[in-house]
């Protein structure tokens, strides 16, 4: 009755828990102390294992655990971007003009950093560094990190074509001289962007140059299929850029008007209205681009005026000679030699610039021929000659300057 009344089975039964217990935590701390002493006393390798099977398995967990606690310390350490990139935007840029492509990826490295915290920078800036980066390292030949930029700006902004353009073109010669290039994936790639391109509506998220650029190198690298897929599209989008840069012609009606519109400001500051055949001349007589109209020599003060407008609209359409051949050698710019087969790309690109100069300085109200024979000097043989023989190598070079000069100026 007195043992049943105290409860001394409870009693008992909590004494050896607690006694147990504390065996099982000896055993434990027993069982870790001499675990440590084999794992570091040096121990064999094959003891371990055998010893411990799912050692391996907490070596690997260990590792990853510390790489993941080092990447979150990195993180938290890291610097925030936001502040800077408006700066590196504008360094970045004029590095770029300045063809400094080393400052443009060493001020970019910070932002395709594995723990880069980029997630608070205005998405502009930040799409602009990515594209300056992948620019500054194709032009570089760092062409691995470009496709490694160009990735890092694809998951960024996987909306954008841009850098699919530079991933994938960046690829091509990358994998073509690691000898692991697909060219069939990859020419359904390069076709994939060019249609998706030719559906932008508005303006271009992807300029011309880089186009051409992937144009030209999947031509050169995807064998036959790829020149002959490609080869009509990189015509084409050469043609566009061409296009667009030729676009902004002198006018000699302009000039007419802006001639008139001083005459008229002087008589109106005179208090005099202008005679019938000073308007009458400018509105007709002096339209004559070929040559001053007939007589017009007897009248001394409308012929000083036609001189006038001749030798301004000659002024305007040599600066519009010297610009269309900048335009041709920044488009060259963009198709170096070690990423463009100069055999067989050469040849083509010329004689798209070409054909492509010719029909717009021949395109409604043709272009004085003295503008075509200003271009073709200003390039052949001097620097589209030399851009030829010297970089796309000799045979296309004396292909393409026996285009040039026998090709009739309209």
């Amino acid at each position: 009755m007195v043992r049943s009344a105290n409860q001394w089975g409870i009693l008992a039964e909590a004494s050896c828990g607690r006694a147990d217990a504390h065996l099982l935590s000896c055993a434990a701390h027993f069982r870790c102390a001499f675990s440590k002493a084999i794992l570091n006393k040096g121990t064999p390798r094959d003891v371990l294992v055998a010893i411990f099977p799912d050692l391996p398995l907490f070596e690997v967990i260990h590792a990853g655990l510390e790489k993941t606690c080092s990447d979150i310390r990195q993180f938290v350490d890291a610097q925030d971007l936001a502040a800077r990139a408006p700066d590196d935007v504008v360094a970045c840029e004029e590095a770029a003009k300045q063809k400094s492509w080393d400052r443009v990826i060493d001020a970019t490295s910070v932002y395709v950093g594995s723990n880069a915290r980029t997630d608070s920078v205005p998405g502009k800036d930040l799409a602009r560094l990515y594209q300056l980066r992948c620019e500054a390292l194709s032009k570089a030949n760092m062409l691995g990190e470009a496709r490694h930029s160009a990735s890092i700006f694809r998951r960024a902004f996987p909306q954008l074509s841009l850098p699919l353009v530079y991933g994938t073109a960046a690829g091509i010669v990358f994998d073509f001289r690691a000898g692991t290039l697909d060219a069939g994936d990859a020419l359904q790639q390069v076709h994939d962007l060019a249609t998706r391109l030719g559906r932008e509506v508005g303006g271009r998220e992807v300029p011309r140059l880089v186009e051409i650029w992937l144009l030209a190198v999947g031509a050169s690298f995807l064998g036959e299929a790829g020149r002959e897929g490609l080869s009509p599209l990189l015509r084409e989008a050469i043609g566009g850029f061409l296009a667009v840069q030729m676009k902004g012609r002198p006018s000699w009606q302009a000039i007419c008007d802006q001639k008139l519109q001083v005459k008229r400001a002087g008589a109106a500051a005179a208090g005099i209205e202008l005679a019938e055949d000073v308007l009458r001349f400018f509105r007709t007589g002096a339209m004559c681009e070929a040559g001053p109209p007939q007589g017009l020599q007897d009248d001394q003060e409308r012929y000083q005026d036609y001189q006038e407008i001749q030798r301004c609209y000659q002024e305007e359409c040599n600066t519009y000679a010297d610009g269309v051949v900048n335009s041709i050698h920044l488009m060259l710019a963009a198709l170096p030699p070690s990423q463009v087969d100069v055999e067989d790309v050469g040849s083509l690109v010329a004689e798209s610039v070409l054909a492509q100069v010719s029909q717009q300085l021949t395109r409604p109200t043709p272009m004085p021929r003295e503008v075509e024979v200003r271009i073709r000097s200003n390039l052949c043989p001097g620097d589209i000659g030399h851009w030829f023989r010297g970089r796309l190598g000799r045979r296309v070079g004396a292909r393409a300057w026996h285009f040039t000069a026998r090709m009739p100026i309209a």
